[in-house]
C-alpha cells in the first residue's frame, strides 16, 4: 500500500502514514516484544527497514542502520527499549493505578555514593525466561541510567531527559525527485559511482568509465576532477564562491558538508541549503546517473 502512495504524495506525508498506521500499532505492544526470539525481532527490524527505503526511495542495498538515522527513526530495538523504560518509570513514579504498582518492591540498594544513588535493588531470577522479562529485565536497565536521568523528581522530566539522549541528525531534504535519491546514495555510499559499485561487488574496476587516465571515480573525483563535467562543475563552484570565500570553505570541507550535514553549525541553515540545492543542481546537469 506505501507504495503505491507514495508515488503521489510527498515524504513527510508517507512518513506520517508510517508513524500513525504501522508504528503506532508495534509501540502498542513494544513492552512485551523485549522476551520475544530474535526471529520475530528481526521481523519488525525488517518491516521498519522496507518503510524506510519507501520513504526515501532510497536502493534497496541501502545500509539499514544508516538509513534510519539519516531520517531520524530509531531502529526497533532502540524504539522498544525507550519505550519500555518510560512505561516501568510510569508505575514508578506512580503514574499507573496502585494495584500495579504495589507488586513490585522498588527498594533502592544500600550503597550511599552518589554514583549508585537511586539505583533499585535486582529481582532474583533462576531461570533465563524470568531474567529476560520485562520488570526483572528493566531493573537491570534503570541502574544503567546516568545518575542526571535516574534522580529526576517526576516522570515528565525522566522521559525529556530520556529522549534528549538520542542523537539528532538535521537535513533538509524532501527525498522528492532523483536528485535527492542519488544524493542520498552518495551518503549511504551505495551510489553508482564506480567506486562505490566496486566495494559492493558489482563492478571489476573503480574506474571513471569517462577518463582515459584510469582515474578512480569517487565522489570527490565526480565533484572537483572529472574533465566531462568541467562546464558544469565550474557554474556550481562560481555559484556557490561567495559563501565559500566568506567561511573559508575548502574542497574537502565541502565534501565532508555534503556528506555529513551541516550539525557542527559551520555555516547558517540558508548557506548550507543553497550550497545542497546548487548541488543537486549540478548532479542534474551531469546526467552521469541518469
Amino acid at each position: 500500500m506505501m507504495k503505491q502512495i507514495r508515488k503521489i504524495v510527498t515524504f513527510k506525508i508517507c512518513e506520517k502514514i508510517f508513524t500513525t498506521i504501522i508504528k503506532s500499532i508495534i509501540d502498542y505492544g513494544s513492552m512485551f516484544y523485549c522476551n520475544t526470539t530474535l526471529q520475530n525481532l528481526q521481523k519488525i527490524e525488517k518491516l521498519y527497514y522496507h518503510s524506510a527505503l519507501i520513504c526515501t526511495k532510497a536502493y534497496k542495498n541501502t545500509n539499514r542502520v544508516k538509513l534510519l538515522k539519516e531520517i531520524n527513526w530509531d531502529t526497533f530495538s532502540e524504539r522498544c527499549k525507550y519505550l519500555s523504560m518510560t512505561m516501568f518509570a510510569k508505575i514508578k513514579f506512580t503514574k499507573t493505578p496502585s494495584i500495579i504498582y504495589e507488586q513490585f518492591p522498588f527498594s533502592t540498594t544500600l550503597r550511599h555514593s552518589d554514583r549508585y544513588k537511586n539505583n533499585l535493588q535486582q529481582l532474583l531470577s533462576r531461570r533465563n525466561h524470568f531474567y529476560n522479562s520485562f520488570f526483572v529485565k528493566m531493573f537491570r536497565e534503570w541502574n544503567k541510567l546516568p545518575s542526571t536521568i535516574k534522580n529526576t523528581g517526576n516522570y515528565e522530566d525522566f522521559k525529556n531527559l530520556l529522549k534528549n539522549q538520542q542523537d539528532i541528525n538535521i537535513n533538509n531534504y524532501t527525498y522528492e525527485n532523483y536528485q535527492d535519491t542519488i544524493y542520498l546514495s552518495f551518503r549511504m555510499q551505495n551510489s553508482l559511482l564506480q567506486s562505490d559499485k566496486y566495494k559492493m561487488g558489482i563492478s571489476e574496476n573503480n574506474l571513471c568509465i569517462n577518463c582515459p587516465t584510469g582515474q578512480q571515480e569517487t565522489l570527490f573525483h565526480f565533484v572537483f576532477e572529472c574533465p566531462k563535467y568541467k562546464y558544469y562543475r565550474q557554474n556550481f563552484l562560481n555559484q556557490i564562491k561567495t559563501i565559500a570565500k566568506l567561511k573559508n570553505v575548502t574542497r574537502r570541507n565541502l565534501l565532508h558538508l555534503l556528506l555529513n550535514n551541516n550539525n557542527q553549525n559551520f555555516l547558517h541553515p540558508t548557506e548550507y541549503k543553497f550550497i545542497i540545492n546548487k548541488f543537486t543542481k549540478y548532479i542534474e546537469k551531469t546526467k552521469r546517473f541518469i
